[in-house]
Order: C-alpha cells, then sequence, then structure tokens
C-alpha cells in the first residue's frame, strides 16, 4: 500500500465529501504504542483495498492513492483523502469525475464498515447491494463502464478490517467519521469470513507447529474455541485441543495473562478462496508444553 503526500494546493480539505477521518481512543497506560500504529497501519491498508475494488469496477486503469491530510493531538486520529493517480483527462473535464468518484470512495468505506459492524448473519451479497446504491447515489452507476465490484478484493477488504480491529484491546474505541456520518467499532466482535454467506472455500493449506512460541493476546477463559494468539505480526484464532492442560488453566492451577508465551505442538491452517486469497487462519494447539511469563515490571514512581 502506497501512503503519499501531494501539494496542498491539489489536496481535499477535511471538511469534503471526499476526506474522512479514523480516531482511535486508548488508555495510554495500558496500550502498546506498537500494536496501535500497526491497528492503524492496517485500518489504512484495508481501506486501500476497498478503493481498488471500487475504482476497478468503475475502469481498470484508475489508480488511487491513500493520502494523508494530517493528525490531532490526543487521541490517535488521522484524516485520510483518497486521491485518484491515473485517469483520463478530458473524462475529469468533461464529468467532474475526481470530485464524484472521492466522494464515492468515502461511501464505500462507510458502508462496509457499517455492513461489518452489522450484527446480523452477513451476507456478501448485502454488502455488493449497498455498494452500488453508492454508485447509484453518487451518480457513479451511470459511467459506461461501471461494473459490480470483484466480491474477492471486498471480502480481501472487511478481512482486513478484521483484521485491524483484532490488534486493538477490548477497551479500546474506534470511530470512523465522514460527511456521509459517524460510526463506532466494535473492538470486542471478531469476525471469521468463513462465516460470510456467499463465501466460498476452495482449498485449505496446512503446516505443523512443534515447540512453537505462541504469544496469548487473549485467552479463552471459559472454553477452549475462543483463544487469540500472536502468529507472526498478526492475531489468529486458536482452538486448545489439550483437555489435559486447559482443565488445569480453568482451575486456575495455570496462572496466564494475555502477553504471556505458551510453548506448544499444533498444526495451522490458511483456508483460501478460488483466486487464491486468503480467508482465514487458524491455530490447533494439540499439546502445551508450558508457558513463558511476560517479564513484570514496575512503573517508575511519578515526580510531584
Amino acid at each position: 500500500m502506497a501512503i503519499r503526500t501531494f501539494d496542498k494546493q491539489a489536496l481535499p480539505s477535511r471538511n469534503s465529501e471526499s476526506s474522512f477521518s479514523l480516531l482511535l481512543q486508548f488508555d495510554p497506560l495500558q496500550e502498546s504504542p506498537s500494536s496501535l500504529f500497526r491497528a492503524a497501519a492496517q485500518f489504512a491498508d484495508a481501506f486501500q483495498t476497498l478503493d481498488s475494488a471500487a475504482t476497478h469496477s468503475i475502469d481498470g486503469h484508475i489508480t488511487t492513492s491513500l493520502t494523508i491530510l494530517g493528525f490531532e493531538n490526543g487521541s490517535l486520529r488521522t484524516w485520510f483523502a483518497s486521491i485518484l493517480r491515473s485517469i483520463d483527462d478530458e473524462a475529469l473535464k468533461d464529468l467532474n469525475l475526481k470530485k464524484l468518484i472521492g466522494a464515492y470512495l468515502v461511501r464505500v468505506k462507510y458502508a462496509a464498515v457499517d455492513w461489518l459492524e452489522d450484527d446480523n448473519p452477513k451476507k456478501i451479497v448485502e454488502l455488493e447491494a449497498r455498494i452500488t446504491e453508492e454508485a447509484i447515489k453518487t451518480d457513479v452507476r451511470l459511467i459506461p463502464a461501471y461494473s459490480p465490484p470483484s466480491r474477492g478484493l471486498l471480502l480481501d477488504s472487511v478481512r482486513r478490517l478484521g483484521m485491524a480491529k483484532e490488534l486493538l484491546a477490548d477497551g479500546d474505541e474506534v470511530h470512523f467519521e465522514s460527511k456521509f456520518g459517524t460510526l463506532e467499532l466494535d473492538t470486542r466482535q471478531r469476525l471469521d469470513v468463513t462465516k460470510i454467506e456467499g463465501v466460498e472455500i476452495a482449498s485449505e493449506t496446512t503446516h505443523p507447529l512443534r515447540g512453537s512460541l505462541l504469544t496469548v493476546k487473549k485467552p479463552d477463559y471459559l472454553g477452549h474455541s475462543q483463544w487469540q494468539l500472536k502468529f507472526g505480526d498478526r492475531t489468529v484464532r486458536a482452538t486448545i485441543a489439550d483437555q489435559v492442560w486447559l482443565a488445569r488453566f480453568h482451575s486456575r492451577e495455570v496462572g496466564l495473562q494475555p502477553g504471556d508465551a505458551i510453548k506448544v505442538d499444533g498444526e495451522y491452517s490458511l483456508l483460501l478462496d478460488k483466486s487464491g486469497a486468503p480467508l482465514s487462519e487458524r491455530v490447533v494447539v494439540k499439546r502445551v508444553y508450558g508457558v513463558e511469563y511476560q517479564p513484570y515490571s514496575i512503573a517508575p514512581p511519578l515526580d510531584l
């Protein structure tokens, strides 16, 4: 993903229909700074993928860049705009497509985030219909070359949005704000792309894990299948199949907190769609050998 800056005279204002902001509110005394900035970058990556899905449905030759308009102090608020990098100059003169498409791209992001936060069973056809509605509202649908967005790119976009949320702690707040409305994202809600109606799983690849040390992002204190483990720089859902160790953990015989790591044998699986794009990844822990505890540190006293 390319995040670029341009001549300020050519950039839209923060109050334009082509701009939007992402506000991350967090507890500075508990939050890991690296996780926060990784989440912000992951959100930007997801929005860039949404731009690709939306612009390719208009014209496959259009390219965009997600541009940072600025930051605000306090919580982490970033202002963005999607800038058209390649399009017919004559078309821009005749149809004012630059402004029209800019507003359309923000509406597509709003629709995707709103769909993601819906508690009802998710259907990819409903998101596709929402995007078509936005194309009609902004007159993008009247462009002769317009066609429905790629389902694969849409699924990749919402998967990336889900991954961004998983990088945040439960107490964090995320707000998507634009001229078309404000949405609050539920950081506790997790997306399983394979459960979306209309998703077709084409293949699955698996890799054994032997003596792997995996950091625990979130334990499942009641069951066995809602664990979240760090796998590389990603958060992956995990099932603990070692019933003996799991019983010891649930009875509090084994102490474990987020940030600690477990040494395991198991299996990593990756589900792919027909285009080869990743849909979901999961870890099954077959045996837990032990826990590596995160070093405990005492904060220095404040100067009063």
